[in-house]
């Protein structure tokens, strides 16, 4: 299971997520992302990972897309920074 805790504000859009991103939780992180996409330009986006347990194959795939097309993946503990910078170096590598 996932949640997704959406904090909108004029010059930016955070997406915190608590649990599991798996299965199908992935899509509904991707519509959450997309619903986040159609605010005001220039928005920035950040994806805070400090309460993801587990992500997936798929879940990282979607975060490292995420990550390319401009939003800021934070990760504060040791296994989501880890993440964090695996998918950063994914990207310019």
């Amino acid at each position: 299971m996932l949640r997704i805790h959406v904090e909108e504000k004029c010059n930016r859009a955070t997406l915190r997520l608590e649990g599991k991103l798996a299965g199908v939780w992935v899509q509904e992180l991707e519509r959450c992302y997309q619903d986040a996409l159609s605010g005001p330009d220039n928005r920035a986006l950040v994806i805070e990972l400090d309460a993801v347990t587990f992500v997936d194959d798929e879940g990282r795939s979607l975060l490292r897309e995420m990550h390319e097309a401009g939003a800021t993946l934070v990760g504060r503990g040791a296994q989501c920074r880890h993440l964090v910078q695996e998918i950063q170096q994914q990207g310019t590598g």
